[in-house]
């Protein structure tokens, strides 16, 4: 997950990375992650310039 989120910083998007749906091409995106029995999700959006 962490990968993915710098893959962001830099401006690019990774391959983990989908549309969440529900925000109508709003430029969010979700990253889901199994890991020892439990699911993660990180949430961002590619609106912001300088930020992720």
């Amino acid at each position: 997950m962490g990968h993915a989120l710098d893959i962001a910083q830099q401006g690019g998007k990774s391959l983990a990375a989908k549309p969440l749906s529900g925000f109508g091409g709003a430029g969010v995106l979700e990253i889901v992650d199994d890991f020892d029995g439990g699911t993660y999700r990180a949430v961002y959006t590619v609106q912001l310039a300088h930020a992720v």
